[in-house]
């Protein structure tokens, strides 16, 4: 609030996540009711999914912008600075007399390689502000095309996947080394390795490179093999982010996430032989699942643990807006004073007036109560000792 004092805004925009929406609209509600002339914009995943609700109920938040970023700030905030906002802006969801009104979305970025080089430097980023970066983010690509039920991303992507250019991503590693000597990078992407010719293609690029990079990115089981595998590896690649979720065959197939278990398992096992380490990320508490189920997935762990470089991230399955899983189940969740490692509990007892107050926003904040789920309440402390 100190801020907004000194700076005196004419807006003030929250980037949105499920982790931090109910903070955002505490702040915002902070600030309104202290300078109700400042206008509160919210863009960003999680007001994307609830942008007509949130508009609807929360009426100290003015617009949302809906869809790539670079299609919406610009133009709108500039209309908005002027004092005449405008209202035609593809993605604007706003409240008129009549109720909330939402735009046609925006059309996809196609060509990614079109969007501007990110000057760290208005940022206040020196060389030596980049070694706190175990990982310098480069983002690589957007969207990913499956459809597994407990994804997000499937609504605000629309399963449209997109990645830029090998050229591009080589000078974007580039420019950063050459301006703050970074070598470290993280990929950021879904699923970066889908197109395998561009991957390909990049690896070699970044094999010409005159330092020595070193990259790390996220995949599927069934998008990497033996071949590919080693092409990144020569290229710098040290590290690898899987979503496996569950080592059960019945939930793969229910989850609609369909990996091949028994393949995944050679598959791991040549990246540990290679000595590149992976994160595989699990998910448990699903409402079809049983304690056959889990057993099979703490088996699938155990057997990822003898590898080297192996480490197993655990998650209870938290029901975002917008998925398969919360459109099924929303209706018979109740509230918890525990939650998901995907979501976080940060803040949750200053902002609890809120979440109870609009639960159609927070459903990642609620619990669908089993049984098994209660017993797996401590699931993850196990796993992780």
């Amino acid at each position: 609030m100190r801020m907004i004092e000194e700076r005196k805004p004419k807006i003030v925009s929250f980037y949105t996540r499920c982790d931090v929406y109910h903070i955002d609209l505490k702040l915002a509600q902070m600030i309104k009711a202290r300078w109700n002339d400042i206008y509160i914009v919210c863009g960003g995943p999680q007001s994307d999914i609830t942008a007509e609700e949130t508009i609807s109920q929360i009426p100290y938040v003015d617009f949302i912008c809906c869809g790539e970023g670079e299609s919406t700030i610009y133009p709108f905030f500039s209309s908005l600075l002027s004092g005449n906002p405008d209202l035609s802006i593809p993605g604007l969801v706003y409240r008129a007399d009549d109720g909330s009104h939402k735009n046609p979305r925006p059309a996809l970025i196609e060509d990614l390689d079109s969007l501007p080089m990110l000057n760290y430097s208005l940022f206040g980023y020196t060389g030596d502000g980049m070694t706190r970066y175990k990982h310098f983010p480069i983002e690589v690509g957007r969207g990913c095309p499956f459809g597994c039920t407990f994804c997000s991303t499937n609504a605000f992507w629309g399963r449209k996947y997109r990645l830029k250019s090998p050229e591009r991503i080589y000078l974007e590693i580039k420019d950063a080394h050459e301006r703050y000597g970074i070598t470290k990078f993280k990929f950021t992407h879904d699923m970066f390795t889908l197109n395998r010719n561009k991957v390909i293609e990049t690896c070699k690029l970044l094999r010409s490179l005159d330092f020595k990079v070193e990259w790390a990115g996220s995949s599927r089981l069934d998008c990497i093999d033996r071949e590919l595998i080693d092409i990144m590896a020569d290229a710098g690649m040290e590290g690898l982010f899987l979503g496996i979720e569950t080592g059960s065959p019945r939930m793969q197939k229910l989850i609609n996430k369909n990996l091949d278990l028994e393949k995944g398992l050679e598959t791991t096992k040549y990246l540990a032989s290679k000595g590149i380490g992976f994160k595989a990320s699990f998910m448990y508490g699903f409402p079809e699942e049983t304690e056959e189920d889990i057993s099979y997935t703490i088996s699938y762990m155990g057997k990822l643990l003898t590898m080297s470089g192996a480490s197993i991230l655990p998650h209870l399955c938290a029901f975002f807006v917008g998925t398969e899983l919360s459109r099924k189940y929303a209706e018979q969740m109740t509230p918890v004073d525990y939650y998901s490692n995907q979501t976080g509990d940060f803040a949750v007892e200053e902002c609890k007036d809120i979440i109870q107050a609009h639960p159609n926003l927070f459903l990642h904040m609620y619990e669908y109560k089993t049984e098994l789920r209660t017993k797996l309440n401590y699931f993850e402390h196990f796993i992780n000792t």
